[in-house]
């Protein structure tokens, strides 16, 4: 294994280990209300965003989407994050 992609490894799973339940990463939050899973999302984003300046990596948001998916008949707009 390339000591590059070790060390990686290591770094990003400090960063990922803050991600708790109802929150996954490849992020996602399952909940009946859309104000709990706004919150539940912003926690762990503010959290990936501060490991990531520990550890000196970068998210580019214009590459991170949030898409919001319901199986109620209600239209709700996408979390605000």
């Amino acid at each position: 294994m390339v000591l590059s992609v070790a060390l990686f490894a290591i770094s990003i799973n400090s960063i990922v280990s803050n991600v708790r339940p109802p929150v996954n990463f490849a992020t996602y939050c399952s909940s009946s209300s859309i104000q709990v899973i706004e919150r539940q999302l912003q926690l762990v984003i503010n959290k990936l965003f501060l490991g990531s300046i520990q550890h000196s990596f970068t998210f580019s948001s214009t590459k991170t989407k949030c898409m919001h998916f319901c199986s109620k008949y209600t239209l709700y707009a996408d979390p605000t994050l």
